[in-house]
């Protein structure tokens, strides 16, 4: 997840740097944004699996 995140902050500030055009930035902006909600998503899921699983052991 953090891989992820700082992959992503590392492309967002090179196309910051490279795009003059707002148009391009607030599109780099909506990219990042989506990729790490994805994440998010994706860690926060995983994290649920492991968890009930490991209720699942201690009640069983």
């Amino acid at each position: 997840g953090r891989c992820l995140g700082t992959a992503a902050m590392i492309l967002f500030v090179s196309w910051a740097r490279g795009l003059s055009s707002d148009l391009n930035i607030r599109a780099a902006v909506v990219a990042v944004l989506w990729l790490l909600n994805t994440a998010l998503v994706y860690v926060r899921g995983r994290a649920l699996i492991q968890f009930s699983r490991e209720t699942l052991k201690k009640t069983s």
